[in-house]
């Protein structure tokens, strides 16, 4: 497939982007820096007698930066979303968001847009949760693919219908030309779920590296 010029990846060159393989990565709310105006869930936590402020961008940064360095290990091509947003409108509204990331997929026929979140209120669950678009089988697919194959290696993970949000609906993947599902990599609630996270952080950005390059391979045969 034909390579796509002028459209930065965030693999800095390492990985060319390819028409029709490449992943958009979407991770959620604003920039990681202080003071950013779309933190997404913020807990206020106690460490060693301290204060501290737990951010949902920080951690969704965190782990989007070893699936990056994992996705450029199995050669996929990607593009950071957030990335692009920030070398342009700095408009992380939903709407613009979507807009951008149509605009992207325009260009390069993304094979899957993976939004990127971490949980809160999950009453107990510290697992991994994919949202997909309710009532639309083609987006519960891709969920149940890639549930079956996070499983398989000892992930838990379950799946969710976009209107079982604590927001409603999901934007995020209602409004995209490209095939898209949330991925909540985990809970936010308590000490015992943040350790569970971010334990997990190597493992999952290891085998969902691998699980989507097998996507990418697999996709054709049912989408």
């Amino acid at each position: 497939m034909a390579n796509i010029e002028n459209l930065r990846t965030c693999s800095s060159g390492k990985v060319e982007v390819v028409a029709g393989e490449t992943i958009l990565i979407s991770p959620g709310h604003g920039l990681d820096r202080p003071n950013e105006a779309n933190p997404g869930c913020v807990l206020t936590i106690s460490k060693n007698g301290e204060k501290i402020i737990l951010k949902e961008v920080n951690i969704i940064y965190d782990f989007c930066r070893l699936l990056y360095i994992e996705l450029d290990k199995v050669g996929l091509s990607y593009i950071n979303l957030k990335e692009r947003i920030a070398e342009t409108t700095m408009d992380f509204t939903i709407k613009k968001r979507n807009e951008i990331a149509n605009q992207i997929d325009k260009k390069v026929d993304a094979s899957i847009q993976l939004c990127v979140h971490a949980d809160a209120n999950t009453k107990g669950y510290s697992g991994i949760s994919l949202f997909y678009i309710a009532g639309k089988d083609r987006s519960k697919k891709i969920a149940e693919y890639f549930q079956k194959k996070l499983n398989s290696v000892n992930l838990l993970t379950r799946i969710k219908p976009d209107t079982e949000a604590n927001v409603g609906s999901l934007g995020e993947l209602r409004n995209t030309t490209a095939p898209a599902i949330l991925i909540e990599i985990g809970s936010m609630d308590t000490e015992e779920s943040r350790k569970i996270m971010y334990n997990r952080e190597k493992d999952l950005s290891k085998h969902l590296s691998l699980f989507l390059k097998s996507f990418n391979k697999d996709r054709p045969n049912w989408i």
